[in-house]
């Protein structure tokens, strides 16, 4: 692997771990999951809320990162 090709695949590892750590829930702050399957989803392990994947095209990023981009988009107040 060229150094150029180890600095760009390192980049992408870290962007994809960052990017699909969830935030805690909006609604009661508990832990929030990704959850493989038909219909993956964003799930918050305490108060069961989410957002359900299933019924938009596969974003450029990939369905997990969108998701979990998804979820932790916040208001600013």
């Amino acid at each position: 692997m060229h150094f150029d090709e180890e600095i760009a695949h390192k980049i992408a590892v870290l962007r994809s771990k960052v990017m699909t750590e969830l935030k805690p829930c909006p609604f009661c702050g508990g832990e929030a999951k990704y959850i493989k399957g038909s219909r993956p989803k964003v799930m918050c392990m305490k108060c069961e809320a989410q957002i359900i994947g299933g019924h938009f095209q596969i974003h450029p990023m990939g369905y997990k990162e969108y998701l979990c981009g998804l979820w932790n988009a916040r208001v600013d107040k």
